[in-house]
């Protein structure tokens, strides 16, 4: 009992300092691949180190050739390590995975470039590798 009210107390206690030292981080993205133009959104839980990792879902515009509808879904896990850190400025390595419409694993190596353009919002430019072909990210990222 003793130590569960500790724990507690010191839980109280830190949590102010854990609010200020990690954001969670909506973005929508636009992706051009291969295959097409894909948008989507993500939410990210970035630390103070600036590690961040989370869930992101990406779609493609519903397409119609010859009566057949193709849409691509592509929902998986992201990671952001940093490379090279400063106040506006930030370079990532950004690996993906997740599935492709419920069936195809995917595996998405990628870099990231991360740039200030007001106090909490920021936008990326990105590269990856999809579907054996080069791959080139926006997003627009707002830190909570």
């Amino acid at each position: 009992m003793r130590t569960s009210v500790v724990n507690f107390v010191l839980m109280v206690m830190c949590a102010p300092l854990a609010c200020l030292s990690q954001h969670i981080v909506p973005a929508l993205t636009v992706e051009k691949n291969v295959a097409g133009y894909e948008y989507g959104a993500s939410l990210t839980y970035q630390t103070k180190s600036l590690i961040s990792f989370g869930a992101f879902y990406q779609t493609s515009l519903p397409l119609k050739t010859e009566g057949i509808r193709t849409q691509k879904n592509f929902t998986g896990a992201v990671l952001d390590i940093p490379v090279a850190k400063s106040q506006n400025l930030n370079f990532y390595v950004q690996p993906r995975v997740g599935f492709v419409d419920h069936r195809f694993f995917v595996f998405v190596p990628g870099v990231d470039t991360e740039l200030r353009l007001f106090r909490n919002v920021w936008i990326h430019a990105g590269a990856g590798l999809r579907m054996t072909c080069p791959s080139l990210t926006t997003k627009i990222s707002f830190k909570i």
